[in-house]
């Protein structure tokens, strides 16, 4: 009996893990100075795709911030800027709204004193939703980097019936694996593997 009770912990625990932790894995990799550069194979939705990443080698905080260059659309203008958390209901006790469903109208970001974005590409922030994809007022990895250490606050907020909640986030950034991760993804060696929110990355 305590055999199987077990058995069906594990297996909860493992079913229940976000599809972009699990399944996430980096190859490639190269350390540059607190942060990584490298090659990543993630899986939404059912889709699996290629992307190369400048990341924070520390990643033991709830909520974590990586950017991303999806291999298929490399020449994208704006690096896409992803923040992971394990877990929205952290997030909901914080900013006190219902997770019942937060649209992307609803969401917008600021880096520093920046422009305020509003719109992600997730139709909906609710538990079990990992990965919040948004764009920053940077138009290069060097700009955004500027960006980061002016401040090294990303700033976003949420709106949920007419009330507005903000969370504030540090964040400082590597020349070096961000220049990596955007040479990474133009090598012509790199497998594409369509992107599930590809149309989030314009040419």
């Amino acid at each position: 009996m305590l055999r199987l009770a077990l058995v069906i912990f594990l297996s909860y625990a493992l079913l229940s893990v976000p599809e972009g932790y699990a399944l996430e894995n980096m190859t490639a990799t190269q350390t540059d100075g607190s942060w990584s550069s490298g090659l990543v194979t993630r899986r939404e939705g059912g889709v699996e795709f290629r992307a190369a990443r400048a990341m924070p080698l520390d990643k033991e905080d709830r909520v974590g911030f990586v950017i991303d260059f999806p291999i298929n659309r490399c020449s994208a203008v704006k690096p896409a800027v992803v923040m992971e958390t394990p877990d929205w209901e952290w997030l909901d006790d914080l900013l006190d709204w219902d997770t019942a469903g937060v649209s992307a109208d609803e969401i917008a970001v600021r880096v520093n004193e920046g422009e305020l974005l509003g719109g992600s590409s997730m139709a909906l922030v609710s538990p079990g939703d990992s990965w919040l994809h948004f764009r920053v007022a940077a138009e290069s990895p060097e700009e955004l980097l500027k960006e980061l250490k002016r401040g090294s606050i990303v700033r976003i907020k949420f709106t949920y019936e007419g009330v507005d909640s903000y969370f504030r986030y540090s964040l400082t950034g590597s020349r070096a694996a961000l220049r990596r991760a955007r040479k990474l993804c133009h090598e012509p060696n790199n497998p594409s593997v369509g992107h599930p929110d590809s149309k989030y990355f314009p040419d």
